[in-house]
């Protein structure tokens, strides 16, 4: 399948009104089945925090991608981090995933962000590839425990 200008995709910033698209491409990418109500609590809360995007292709949605940005005490730059990253099966291979990606990195720097940081599994080699391909490096080791 051939790459996709940027003029092609639209990508923008998640809306309320959004909320029945993202709840979608929750349960596709996550597994989640939150109801609209639920998505749109959760992006209002976080709109200072995290920002949401979506990817559409010819007016239907084809994916998105998060960015989390926070402020650091002991650093002088916010730190950064692409949370998620999803292209609908029948969208992929199209240069969807760089678009958004490089649309974040925008975002991120506007926000004051030095550098952006994406954990993904090791495994995971259409992700790994995407992420090396766009200059991410090998940086550090993510650990995780799970709390009662």
């Amino acid at each position: 399948m051939k790459s996709m200008s940027e003029s092609e995709i639209d990508i923008q910033v998640a809306m309320p009104g959004d909320v029945h698209e993202l709840v979608i491409l929750n349960r596709l990418f996550n597994g989640f089945s939150d109801s609209a109500e639920e998505m749109a609590i959760r992006l209002q809360n976080t709109q200072n925090i995290e920002t949401i995007i979506l990817a559409r292709l010819e007016g239907q949605v084809a994916g998105f991608a998060a960015l989390r940005v926070l402020p650091c005490v002991l650093y002088p730059t916010p730190y950064a981090e692409l949370t998620e990253l999803y292209v609908k099966e029948e969208y992929r291979l199209r240069g969807i995933a760089t678009h958004l990606v490089r649309f974040l990195e925008k975002l991120a720097v506007k926000k004051g962000a030095k550098s952006l940081s994406v954990q993904t599994g090791a495994d995971n080699q259409p992700a790994l590839s995407l992420y090396y391909g766009l200059d991410f490096a090998d940086y550090d080791v993510a650990l995780q425990k799970s709390l009662r």
